[in-house]
């Protein structure tokens, strides 16, 4: 597809929600439980009875992530209202995490979207604020914290002590594209920085006033740091070009999501640009 259509626009990530979907957990009831709960009674389930729901029928569970993912796509993301732009091909595969629940990885073409190196940078970085954010300030609080980056075994898969997903990301003024520093541009130095940057994220959510903190605010009281330095810190830890959304300090740990994908999917997502 790559040889016939070129790169893809969007390399997303969809995640099931088992336990949070309704309309799922009512369908586990009458199959397996012989009675048809309502949503006060569903509210009322700990975590514990609904995951016991969803162990009683895995295929079902399946069958139903599967339906979803088609409705999605044909519902939502092919809509006359573009959510994420004008859709022209997609591919996707099935994953399932540690024999988990399952997710898809998709990669999504749009029509007429801007290309990483042949369009201006402004204009690519203008498509993804137009679709993407990180933003906690979303009326519907609920769904935007399906977003929030919870550590986890697989993030830190062989002992490794650093997320590999690389939460908490830093705070960024505005969206932008950064490459990795060259070699001669005291990279050592700005790595060395870079540790200290990250011990400082780290510790973002001990601090009382983060929901107040702006981006000016945390380099020059928490870092003592100009933005000049900032910003090479970062790019000596890249290999590779990369995009760092807008993010005020208390959003270090939210990932990247589109508003229409969120509230029609209701579960975690990923979507980025390629």
């Amino acid at each position: 597809m790559i040889r016939q259509l070129g790169l893809p626009t969007w390399f997303g990530s969809l995640s099931s929600a088992d336990t949070n979907w309704k309309d799922l957990l009512r369908i586990l009831g009458k199959l397996n439980d012989g009675k048809e709960y309502t949503d006060s009674e569903l509210k009322e389930m700990n975590w514990n009875q609904k995951s016991k729901l969803v162990q009683k029928d895995p295929v079902t569970c399946s069958r139903y992530f599967d339906y979803r993912v088609q409705q999605f796509i044909n519902l939502v993301l092919k809509s006359d209202h573009d959510p994420i732009g004008k859709l022209t091909d997609y591919f996707y595969r099935v994953e399932f995490q540690q024999r988990g629940s399952p997710h898809i990885h998709i990669l999504i073409w749009i029509e007429n979207a801007p290309v990483y190196e042949s369009d201006s940078n402004e204009d690519v970085v203008a498509f993804i604020d137009k679709y993407v954010s990180c933003s906690l300030s979303e009326n519907n609080t609920s769904l935007v914290n399906l977003q929030v980056h919870k550590h986890s075994k697989t993030c830190r898969k062989k002992g490794h002590p650093i997320c590999r997903f690389g939460f908490p990301l830093p705070p960024m003024k505005a969206t932008v594209i950064l490459e990795p520093l060259k070699e001669n541009d005291d990279i050592e130095k700005y790595k060395a920085i870079y540790k200290e940057i990250q011990n400082e994220i780290n510790s973002l959510h001990n601090s009382e006033d983060i929901d107040q903190m702006t981006y000016d605010m945390f380099l020059d009281d928490v870092l003592q740091m100009n933005d000049e330095n900032y910003i090479k810190a970062i790019r000596s830890n890249l290999s590779g070009p990369k995009v760092f959304l807008k993010r005020k300090p208390s959003e270090v740990r939210v990932n990247g999501y589109m508003k229409t994908v969120l509230i029609a999917w209701q579960a975690n997502h990923d979507l980025q640009f390629v």
